[in-house]
Formats: structure tokens, sequence, C-alpha cells
């Protein structure tokens, strides 16, 4: 009787035994899955500035970047890169302040003869005024935005064809548009405009409208040069127009033949 436990208890171990080697021959050769692969999350580029950018600055290559994104943070005012360059942006204008790493959005930035560039330009408490010019009031077509210029005013005072004056009405006034122009090209020709815009005062502007029904305006373009210390040296000749010209007589001219003589007579008519 005890020997025949003893058989069965050795049959359990082994049969026990056997069990567990068949489990841990099963675990170790099944297949271990492959590892997941990491989820990308797609992104866009948009534009951002580099610095602070205030109200009425150009923009240049070196104020913007590109900044990367995830799409599902793209806004539709983002400016989204596509296949233009940074050149693309130049001249733009702020209409509001833009932080820098700020993301520059379209209701921020005014682009070239889009409504708003212009308002966009002019200074806080300034007015833009439009002059009509022509190849000699205009300096001959010379005139760019963002030069500076003298405007001059020239009017009858009498009855006499000698009877004007000239006095400047406004000095060293910034040139905002010339036509419908409002971005300097220092490429382009000098072109004869029609009309050139000023930034000035409102009360300077309530002075040029007068002056464009009083006589005819002049515009007289600035030096691009720093100004000089002192004019004193500088020769110039200036013609005063209320003084009475005078006509010198005609003449006429005779030449004697006598011989071998030449003689020229002249006398009055």
């Amino acid at each position: 009787m005890l020997r025949s436990k003893t058989y069965l208890f050795i049959v359990v171990v082994v049969l026990a035994g056997a069990l567990t080697f068949f489990f841990l021959l099963l675990s170790l050769t099944k297949k271990t899955p492959p590892p997941k692969a990491a989820k990308i999350t797609p992104t866009s580029h948009i534009l951002i500035a580099k610095r602070h950018l205030n109200v009425g600055v150009r923009l240049k290559p070196t104020d913007v970047d590109w900044s990367e994104i995830q799409k599902k943070e793209l806004k539709p005012e983002h400016i989204v890169k596509k296949k233009q360059a940074l050149t693309d942006y130049n001249n733009l204008v702020v209409r509001r302040p833009i932080a820098k790493n700020q993301a520059i959005t379209k209701n921020r930035i005014a682009y070239l003869g889009h409504n708003g560039y212009l308002a966009a330009l002019i200074k806080p408490g300034m007015r833009a005024v439009s002059l009509k010019v022509d190849i000699q009031s205009g300096v001959a077509g010379f005139v760019f935005p963002g030069d500076r210029v003298d405007v001059i005013l020239t009017y009858k005072t009498g009855p006499k064809q000698t009877d004007y004056e000239s006095k400047t009405l406004l000095s060293k006034v910034l040139v905002l548009a010339v036509d419908q122009t409002a971005t300097p090209d220092q490429g382009k020709q000098a072109m004869v405009s029609k009309t050139v815009t000023l930034e000035v005062l409102r009360q300077q502007a309530e002075e040029l409208t007068q002056g464009q029904k009083l006589g005819v305006i002049t515009l007289a373009l600035h030096s691009a040069m720093p100004p000089l210390q002192s004019l004193d040296n500088i020769d110039v000749e200036t013609t005063t127009f209320s003084a009475p010209i005078t006509k010198k007589p005609p003449t006429s001219t005779i030449n004697l033949l006598r011989g071998e003589d030449d003689k020229t007579i002249q006398f009055d008519n």
C-alpha cells in the first residue's frame, strides 16, 4: 500500500514538471508583438515677428521669420508658409502693434493697394493731403514716396505782369505717395505724376487747400544728404522780380568794305 502511494506521488510530480516545462516552452516560443510606431503630428509654419513692431512700420525681411506650430493650432488669420519667401512681405505696413515672437495675422498688416494701407502709414495726429502737380511743379517726376519736400506758393499781387510773389508754405514735409504708389522704389525711373500725397498737420492741410485756390503750388525736393552746418559760404544769385525790367534798344550792324579795310558800324534803331 505504501509503495503504491509512493509511485502515485512520483507520477504526479513528473506530470506537474512536464506541464510546467510545456507552458514555459510555449511562453518562450510565443512571438512578441512589435512596438507601435510613434504617431506623427502634422505641423505648419506661420509668419511671426522677430522684434516688436509698432503701427506704421514697413516690414523688412529682417523683421519676420517662420515658426512651426501644430496644424490643430492653426487659425484662419494666420499667414501660412507655402512657396513664398520672406522678401514677399517687404513693405507691408503694420496696422496694429505686434509683440516679439507673436504671430503676424492678416488683420494686423495692410497689403499694398488694399484698404488701410495708406492710413497705416500716417502718424497719429497727422493728415494726408494730395496736391495736383505737373512736370514743372513736381520736380520733373523725381519725387518718390519717402522723400522730403518744401511746398512753395506763387501768387499774383497786382495788375502788372511782374506783380508775383512766392513764399514757402511748408518745409521738409514727408511724401507719402505719388499717384497711387506708396512704396519707395530705388530702382524706379522718373515718371511725370499727377498727384503727390503729403503728410501734414490738420492746420497745414487747410493752408494747402487754400493755397491751391490762390495760385500755383510747386514742390522743392530736399537733399538726401545730411544738412550743412552753415550756408554762409555758398554763393547764391538771387533775382528780385518786383524790380522793373529795362529792355535794351535793338541795334543794327553794317559792314563797310573799302579796299582791304573791313569796318563794322553799329547803331540804334
